[in-house]
């Protein structure tokens, strides 16, 4: 064993040496003190321990990371980075070991399935660490699966997407919160019995192919998980009503009616619908806008001979329904 001399000066009876550097173990401490003319030389000796050094807290040296969207727990250690030793989680009859390198180690567990259980998470300690541990409960929580079916409906009708929650093996998960966006617009939903929650796609979406996406959050016993459908929203079909009609030859005015709407029977307001056709080798056409009740009139005021008009009315469609026709004949006598 080596000797290390220090001395120092006494002021009042008191003296002290700063000792660093000595490894863990117990120590002889001689202390000598110098005859003067006041005092005799005298000699005392006593005995000190150098213990392992303070490690941190074990609830901050060690940590737990469980994010929602992996199954299994990650467990971690930080210590100094001149730390050696190991780390070891112990669940039930299983032991997981690794040493530590740069002062820190992980673990994740991935071999249990789904469950709660207690975890032993300790560290072995080194020649200048002390060994510290914690208990903890292990949650491995079970893999979720969410997804829909994509949905086709036309513009002014609602339909519902159904998101379906289950976990791995396709048991559904009831009451959990489910959340959809489309198009912008977010809305909470809970899954009822069998892990359905259904999404009405509003009546009035434009037509066009949307991306809806679903997301569960996870929670202590399950995973994330996110999925995506399409809702395609096509053009609605249209429907003229325009009927045969007779006028006299010598009347000034013939208004002439007819009615556009929806295949609902909503009526189409404020949209363009054309009348064309040859009357006594005269081009006919006559363009109106429908009324709020989706009624166009033409004034068939031109009409002044006898005989028979056959003329096609027509709307052409626009962004949202699709064009419809009717052919009618008019009959001046």
């Amino acid at each position: 064993a080596s000797t290390d001399n220090h001395t120092v000066s006494v002021t009042n009876g008191t003296g002290s040496i700063p000792v660093s550097g000595l490894a863990v173990g117990n120590y002889t401490a001689v202390a000598t003190f110098e005859a003067t003319e006041t005092f005799k030389e005298s000699t005392k000796n006593a005995t000190f321990k150098v213990n392992k050094a303070v490690v941190p807290d074990p609830e901050t040296a060690i940590s737990t990371d469980s994010t929602s969207s992996n199954p299994n727990p990650v467990y971690s250690i930080n210590l100094g980075p001149d730390a050696t030793g190991n780390f070891t989680v112990k669940i039930g009859d299983k032991e997981y070991t690794k040493e530590l390198k740069g002062g820190a180690a992980t673990i994740e567990v991935t071999d249990l399935p789904a469950g709660t259980y207690e975890a032993v998470i300790s560290y072995s300690g080194d020649a200048k660490y002390a060994p510290i541990s914690k208990t903890v409960n292990a949650t491995v929580k079970a893999v979720t699966v969410i997804k829909a079916t994509d949905v086709t409906t036309n513009y002014g009708t609602s339909k519902n997407i159904v998101i379906t929650l289950t976990d791995a093996n396709g048991k559904a998960l009831a009451g959990k919160k489910v959340t959809v966006v489309l198009n912008g617009a977010k809305k909470e939903l809970t899954t009822d019995a069998n892990g359905q929650a259904s999404y009405a796609v509003g009546a009035n979406l434009a037509v066009k192919t949307y991306e809806v996406s679903f997301t569960f959050d996870g929670d202590a016993n399950y995973t994330s998980a996110t999925g995506t459908a399409k809702v395609v929203v096509n053009k609605a079909k249209s429907k003229l009503t325009a009927k045969k009609k007779t006028f006299k030859a010598k009347k000034k005015s013939k208004k002439y009616a007819v009615t556009l709407k929806t295949d609902k029977g909503k009526a189409l307001k404020k949209v363009k619908v054309t009348l064309t056709g040859k009357f006594k080798g005269k081009k006919i056409k006559i363009t109106k806008k429908t009324n709020s009740k989706g009624k166009a009139t033409f004034n068939l005021k031109k009409l002044t001979k006898k005989g028979k008009f056959k003329a096609t009315v027509k709307f052409a469609g626009n962004k949202n329904y699709n064009a419809s026709s009717k052919k009618v004949k008019i009959t001046i006598k």
